[in-house]
């Protein structure tokens, strides 16, 4: 391949100029090279990933993160101006704290900046708008060689295309060929970095910690819970998803985990990003030390870990076995209101829940972030099947907790208020029918939960009722395989 260069030199260049290295991006492709000189470093000190000595990442499930980071670096003494890069794209600046914990008293901070400014092919075009560029084509010579043409020029505008304007006065829209600049602009970063201008009186390596908050990072507790044959216990497996979509990765970090709604005066917009890859922690149960934290609950993994950039990573967050469980039916009925009419049958749905206690005599009493439940049975081949999915609030030790997994298929109610009288001014007497049919090979007990507001009082009933609180009243009512049974009431209520 040969090079030809067209005449003429670079607008405001001199016959020499500085070593051009090619670089193509598609059809368009970015060649710089970047001067520098000891002068320009002698107050600017720039430190990245390689002097991190420990990072530490605290996750909320909010979509936040918080990320300590102790570096060490070289401080001489005087006025310097202190890069730090690798920091996290989403970053708040507002919320970043640095300081030395060598010489936290030698060290002052005169100004701090973020710069995100980060260099691209649009980015590096832009601060050449106005000044000389070259660009290189290949074309096929009468002799059959590839030949390179350099051409130099102006770049005039970026709006709409890119406009060149030529030595010899040709003006191009979006000439063909791969674009060559002569250097990278001091404001141009190849990623995130943090400038600190520092006024230092110890001089030699100080230990230094930065600390920010960063939108982009989140996590979630996902769980599993297996039923045994009998309906009686239940296996239960806790999982922590952990997203990490900042912007950077952390090598090695200590990581923690808090649940809790932690209020934040101002969120940033959510940016979307898309997802690199998954990965699977296998290990012993209790991973993660849980404890409380103000008002909230805190969960520290016991070894350090690795979150790469654009990456869900799962880790077992608890693991209960043989934990008892109760499987519960339930039918409610709907708001209640005052009519003077006498409403026909009605259908309603039974619930089928599973109930367990969250304590430590049942292999759990840790305190339960919230997050999905999703339930399994094995069936007679002992595969797995889905029974059905609930979300779990957050649930301190020693709570009950009710999973609803969905509508029982051979229990039928049916509910509808028999009769209405008014007895006087705001009082009123209703009775209410509950019929409950069970096709089951096995007898059930369903509870029946009844929804009453104002003073009221249960006068006549065909099953003893139990009452929850002021506006709830309760019925367990038996009903035998293959049979029927029929709840009624009457209530009188005052208002």
């Amino acid at each position: 391949m040969r090079r030809q260069r067209t005449s003429g030199s670079l607008a405001g260049a001199g016959s020499q100029h500085p070593t051009i290295v090619m670089l193509v991006v598609g059809l368009l492709g970015l060649a710089v090279a970047r001067p520098g000189g000891a002068q320009d470093e002698a107050l600017r000190l720039r430190i990245g990933q390689d002097s991190r000595e420990s990072v530490m990442v605290t996750v909320y499930n909010n979509n936040y993160g918080l990320v300590r980071e102790v570096r060490r670096a070289d401080l001489p003494v005087g006025t310097l101006e202190l890069e730090v890069s690798d920091v996290a794209e989403q970053i708040d600046p507002t919320s970043v704290a640095f300081k030395s914990l060598t010489a936290p008293g030698a060290v002052g901070i005169l100004e701090q900046n973020y710069r995100y400014d980060l260099l691209s092919p649009d980015t590096l075009l832009e601060r050449f708008i106005g000044r000389p560029i070259r660009i290189t084509t290949t074309r096929r010579s009468t002799e059959g060689d590839d030949v390179e043409i350099e051409r130099a020029g102006t770049l005039l505008s970026l709006n709409g295309g890119r406009i060149v304007q030529f030595s010899d006065g040709e003006v191009a829209i979006n000439p063909p060929g791969s674009i060559s600049v002569a250097e990278v602009p001091d404001n141009l970063l190849a990623r995130p970095t943090l400038v600190w201008l520092l006024g230092n009186r110890q001089g030699g390596e100080q230990r230094l910690e930065v600390s920010y908050l960063t939108n982009g990072m989140n996590w979630k507790a996902d769980y599993v819970a297996v039923i045994n044959a009998q309906d009686t216990a239940l296996d239960l497996t806790g999982w922590v998803t952990l997203e990490n979509h900042s912007g950077t990765a952390y090598a090695d970090a200590q990581l923690k985990l808090i649940a809790g709604d932690v209020r934040r005066v101002e969120k940033r917009p959510k940016r979307r990003l898309h997802l690199a890859a998954m990965a699977m922690e296998e290990g012993a149960a209790r991973q993660f030390e849980e404890k409380s934290f103000f008002e909230y609950h805190l969960y520290t993994l016991a070894r350090r870990t690795t979150l790469a950039n654009n990456e869900t990573k799962q880790m077992t967050l608890l693991e209960g076995l043989d934990v008892p469980a109760t499987k519960i039916y339930a039918v409610e009925s709907p708001p209640w209101t005052v009519q003077a009419d006498v409403r026909g049958a009605e259908k309603r749905d039974v619930q089928v829940m599973i109930e367990f206690e969250n304590r430590e005599e049942n292999n759990l009493g840790m305190a339960l972030p919230a997050g999905r439940v999703r339930v399994y049975k094995a069936d007679t081949d002992q595969s797995l099947q889905l029974v059905g999915e609930d979300q779990l609030d957050h649930t301190p030790k020693n709570e009950k907790i009710g999973l609803i997994l969905g509508n029982a298929f051979d229990i039928v109610a049916e509910r509808s208020r028999s009769d209405y009288r008014k007895i006087a001014d705001h009082v009123v007497e209703m009775g209410y029918k509950i019929t409950i049919r069970n096709h089951k090979d096995e007898p059930v007990t369903v509870n029946v939960i009844e929804h009453v507001h104002g003073d009221w009082e249960i006068i006549k009933e065909s099953i003893p009722h139990q009452k929850r609180d002021s506006r709830t009243i309760a019925f367990e009512v038996p009903v035998q395989s293959d049979g029927e049974t029929i709840l009624s009431y009457r209530v009188r209520v005052r208002w």
